[in-house]
C-alpha cells in the first residue's frame, strides 16, 4: 500500500471515530433514560462493533476505490511536477488554470503523516512495554496466592487497588495485601477482576491505548476509549449483580477501593476503580436501582447494524480525500508506447513532456480543461481530420488546436498580435495563408477555412525542416527564430528550446502531452 493510501486510511479512521463515538454516546444516553434500558453487556458489544467498524471500514473502502468500486469525493493534487506555468508569453493561448484550486505538498504531507504514525506507534510500544514491565515486576515480586492453568492470582504490598492484566497466554489478577484482612472484599475483588478477563477487557485495553496514541490529536479517539472503559465497568458490575453477590457489600467494597485509588494505575491494567468519583456514583446508583426489566438484546443488535451501515456510508462518502494522480516516467512511457501503436508520428518523452502531462492529467483544472476540450473536439473532429488527411498530414496535429484554443472558436480581440479561431492565427499569418481578415470578414472564425490554412502552414513548415517537432515549434515561435537557432548549430527542437530559441518553452511539450491524451482518452476516466 502506498504512502498516500495509508494517509487516506488514517484520515478515514479519524472521521469514523467521530461518528462512532457520537453514535455510542447517543445509544447509551437513550438507554440510561429509558424505563427498560439495554443491558451493559450488549452496549459494550455495540461499542466494540462501532470501534472495529471505524478501524476496518477505511481499509476496505481503500481497497474498493483501488479497484474502481467507489468514487473520490474530494481530491487534492500537488507535486513538484505540478507547479503553475509562469513563463508563458501569451496566456490567452492556454485556456487552463494550471494552479490547483487548493493544494497541499502531497509528498511532504503524506510522508510527514506517515512518519507521525510510525513515531506514534513507536512511542505507544515503548509506553506499553514500560508499563507491562512495571506490572510484571509487581506480579513477580508479589506472593503467588493461586495458579490455575493460565490464571495467576498474586498478592503484593506494592498494589494499592486490585487490577487485572493480560499477556499472551497468561491472565493475572493482582490484589493488595491489605485485602487479606478483609476476606469478603477480597472475594468480591477477585470476582470483579475475573469478570474483566471473561469480557476480554484486559485484551481490548491494548487496542484502546493504541487508538488513543495513534490518533492522539482526535478527541473522538480518547472519548470512544473512555466510553468503552466506562461500559466495561458497568458490565462487570451488572454481571456480578445478576449473580449471588450481595449488592450492599459490593457497593461498600467499591467505595473502599475508590478511597485507596488516587489515579489511574497503568495503561495495560484494568481495575475496580479508576478514581473517577462521578463514575463511581453512577455505578453505585445503577446497582442500587436495578430496573425491573431490560430491553431485549435484539435492539442493540439492530442498532449496531444500522450504526455500522452509517459508518460504511460515511466511509464511502469520504473515501480517499487525498488522491495522487501523478504520472511517473514509467507510466508515461507506457502511454507513449500505446500511442505509437499504428502511428508513424515521432512521439517524444522527456521531463518537459512529463511535466505537461502531469499538469493536464494530474490537476483538477487540467482534467476539467481536457474533458471540455475533447468534448468540443468531437464536434469538429470529422471535418478537421478529413482536411488533415487530404493534405497527407498526421491526425496527431489535432493536438495543436487543443493546446492553442481548447477547440474554442475564440473571437478576435482588439489587442494586436493576439490570435483568433480554433487555430489561433494572428492577422499577418492568417492573410499569408489565404484567410480574409478585415473589418467585415474574419475567416479565422470559419473552422473549415482556418483548418485548411493551418494545414498549408504546417505542411510548409514540415517541408522546410523535415521534422514534426521542429514544425510544431515553428508554428508557435515563427520560422525566423528557428532559423537563427539552426544557424547557431542547434538542429533538434528540444535543443532549441533549451537554448531559448522559442516564444514558449512549454508549447512543444504541451502539444506532445496533448497528443498522448488524444491517443489515450481512457486516461481521463
Amino acid at each position: 500500500m502506498t504512502t498516500v493510501a495509508i494517509v487516506n486510511v488514517y484520515l478515514g479512521i479519524n472521521m469514523l471515530l467521530i461518528v462512532a463515538s457520537l453514535s455510542l454516546r447517543l445509544v447509551t444516553g437513550v438507554s440510561s433514560r429509558s424505563a427498560q434500558p439495554v443491558q451493559f453487556k450488549h452496549l459494550l458489544r455495540f461499542g466494540y462493533a462501532l470501534g472495529a467498524a471505524a478501524l476496518l471500514l477505511p481499509w476496505l473502502t481503500q481497497q474498493s476505490t483501488s479497484f474502481g468500486y467507489a468514487t473520490h469525493s474530494v481530491q487534492v493534487w500537488s507535486a513538484s511536477s505540478m507547479h503553475p506555468v509562469t513563463n508563458v508569453s501569451d496566456q490567452s493561448r492556454l485556456a487552463i488554470a494550471t494552479a490547483p484550486r487548493f493544494s497541499v505538498p502531497l509528498d511532504d504531507s503524506s510522508q510527514f503523516a506517515f512518519y507521525v504514525l510510525i513515531a506514534g506507534l513507536a512511542m505507544l510500544l515503548l509506553r506499553l512495554a514500560l508499563d507491562a514491565r512495571g506490572a510484571l515486576r509487581i506480579l513477580r515480586a508479589g506472593h503467588g496466592l493461586r495458579r490455575h492453568r493460565g490464571l495467576r492470582i498474586v498478592v503484593s504490598q506494592d498494589v494499592l487497588i486490585p487490577f487485572s492484566f493480560w499477556t499472551p497466554g497468561n491472565y493475572f489478577i493482582a490484589l493488595p495485601s491489605a485485602l487479606l484482612l478483609r476476606p469478603l472484599d477480597m472475594r468480591l475483588a477477585l470476582r470483579h477482576e475475573a469478570q474483566h478477563h471473561r469480557q476480554g477487557d484486559t485484551k481490548v485495553v491494548y487496542l484502546c491505548q493504541a487508538v488513543s496514541a495513534l490518533f492522539f490529536w482526535n478527541p473522538a479517539a480518547h472519548w470512544l476509549a473512555s466510553q468503552l472503559r466506562t461500559l466495561q465497568e458497568f458490565a462487570c458490575d451488572e454481571a456480578l449483580a445478576r449473580s449471588n453477590v450481595h449488592i450492599d457489600s459490593y457497593c461498600d467494597c467499591l467505595v473502599r477501593v475508590a478511597e485507596e485509588s488516587v489515579r489511574q494505575h497503568g495503561l495495560v491494567r484494568v481495575g475496580m476503580s479508576n478514581g473517577n468519583s462521578m463514575l463511581l456514583k453512577r455505578r453505585i446508583e445503577r446497582l442500587l436501582r436495578r430496573p425491573p426489566k431490560y430491553l431485549h438484546g435484539i435492539v442493540p443488535s439492530l442498532s449496531a447494524a444500522i450504526a455500522v451501515g452509517l459508518l460504511g456510508i460515511v466511509s464511502l462518502a469520504t473515501a480517499a480525500p487525498i488522491q495522487d494522480r501523478r504520472i511517473t516516467i514509467e507510466i508515461a512511457n507506457e502511454i507513449m508506447t500505446k500511442a505509437q501503436s499504428g502511428s508513424s508520428f515521432p512521439y517524444a518523452m522527456n521531463d518537459a513532456v512529463l511535466y505537461q502531462l502531469n499538469l493536464l492529467l494530474g490537476t483538477p483544472d487540467g482534467r476539467e480543461h481536457l474533458r471540455a476540450s475533447l468534448q468540443r473536439m468531437s464536434q469538429l473532429e470529422t471535418t478537421m481530420s478529413l482536411t488533415l488527411a487530404l493534405s497527407y498530414l498526421p491526425a496527431e496535429l489535432l493536438a495543436v488546436p487543443l493546446v492553442e484554443s481548447g477547440f474554442q472558436n475564440s473571437a478576435p480581440r482588439s489587442k494586436a498580435g493576439v490570435g483568433a479561431g480554433v487555430w489561433m492565427f494572428i492577422e499577418p499569418t492568417a492573410r499569408r495563408f489565404g484567410l480574409r481578415v478585415d473589418s467585415q470578414v474574419d475567416e479565422r472564425l470559419n473552422v473549415e477555412s482556418a483548418t485548411l490554412a493551418a494545414t498549408k502552414m504546417l505542411a510548409e513548415l514540415y517541408a522546410r525542416y523535415g521534422d514534426w517537432p521542429l514544425a510544431i515549434l515553428a508554428y508557435n515561435t515563427g520560422d525566423r527564430k528557428i532559423t537563427r537557432g539552426q544557424r547557431a548549430g542547434h538542429r533538434d527542437a528540444w535543443a532549441l528550446i533549451r537554448e531559448g530559441y522559442d516564444n514558449d518553452p512549454d508549447y512543444l511539450p504541451r502539444v506532445m502531452a496533448a497528443m498522448l491524451v488524444i491517443r489515450n482518452p481512457s486516461l481521463l476516466d
